[in-house]
């Protein structure tokens, strides 16, 4: 994992804790539209990550090394 990579994926990860940490409060409004914005922004933030996910997973596997398995 390059330091870029690095740095865009911990970014993610606290936007990601940002908006989780939002949930409640926006809920407790009960307004559709912005539960439906902040659903959105949390599957766009988690969509980004994967994509990560995967980019750092394919430079592995062009390197020669060996899927993770849980």
């Amino acid at each position: 994992m390059t330091e870029k990579q690095i740095t865009e994926l911990d970014t993610k990860v606290k936007m990601l804790y940002f908006k989780l940490n939002q949930t409640y409060e926006i809920k407790e409004k009960r307004e559709r539209q912005s539960l439906e914005r902040h659903q959105s922004s949390i599957t766009s933030i988690v969509s980004a990550m994967d994509t990560l996910k995967a980019a750092v997973e394919e430079k592995k596997f062009t390197k020669g090394e060996r899927a993770r398995t849980r």
